[in-house]
């Protein structure tokens, strides 16, 4: 019996965004440390309960992948893979949830975990290619606490984090225009993940984790 539950288990995918923006740090862990200790907090829980975990990483395409175990032994081999990621290439989301999508081919859960610093329409179809596969799917948006607070009060340069680029400006006298952008940002893709039923965790990087996974635990006891 202990062999066929772990056997039928549905599998999960971690998939980690590991581009350039995710290394973003302004004060505290990156956006990549936050997303990495996530991932691993979740790996501990399920292989806990003996539900297969796999990990796969990503930036413009995807650039690792760790098939599935429910072993014990599984968990210091995704730690140790986790703790090795580094900032790659600029990301494509799009394209490289496109590509999980063909290698995750067996329904189950995958849980992704990325700023989303990319464009959305290519984004929101590599979300649909996933949710066609009948995937249980889990979107953890992380932002920097600076990019969701803009705690900035002097003239400044501030630069993408993706492409580099650089521009100067009053915070103060940008910073409303720039929370209500981050807000519609956040809801546009809370609302386009709700339309294909993908649950939608979004955090910035001074949330507690103890916060992050009971959202994440709420959400999946109480539905969507």
């Amino acid at each position: 019996m202990k062999k066929y539950k772990a056997e039928t288990n549905a599998a999960c995918h971690l998939v980690v965004d590991v581009s350039p923006s995710m290394g973003h740090r302004y004060a505290g862990m990156t956006k990549l440390e936050y997303a990495t200790t996530l991932a691993a907090a979740l790996a501990l829980i399920m292989i806990g309960q003996q539900d297969p975990v796999g990990l796969i990483t990503f930036d413009r395409k995807v650039k690792s992948v760790v098939q599935p175990r429910s072993k014990r032994s599984q968990l210091p081999l995704l730690l140790a893979e986790l703790s090795k990621v580094t900032p790659g290439e600029q990301t494509d989301v799009g394209a490289a949830l496109h590509e999980v999508a063909d290698i995750v081919r067996h329904r189950g859960f995958v849980m992704i975990f990325s700023d989303l610093l990319a464009d959305r329409d290519r984004a929101l179809d590599g979300l649909h290619h996933l949710a066609f596969r009948k995937h249980d799917l889990i979107l953890f948006h992380i932002l920097d606490a600076a990019e969701a607070k803009f705690p900035f009060e002097e003239y400044a340069h501030f630069e993408d984090v993706e492409t580099g680029e650089t521009v100067t400006a009053d915070p103060q006298a940008v910073r409303d225009d720039y929370l209500a952008r981050v807000r519609e940002f956040i809801e546009g893709y809370r609302k386009a993940c709700s339309d294909v039923r993908v649950d939608f965790v979004s955090v910035d990087t001074s949330t507690p984790f103890d916060k992050a996974l009971t959202s994440f635990l709420r959400m999946r006891t109480e539905g969507r």
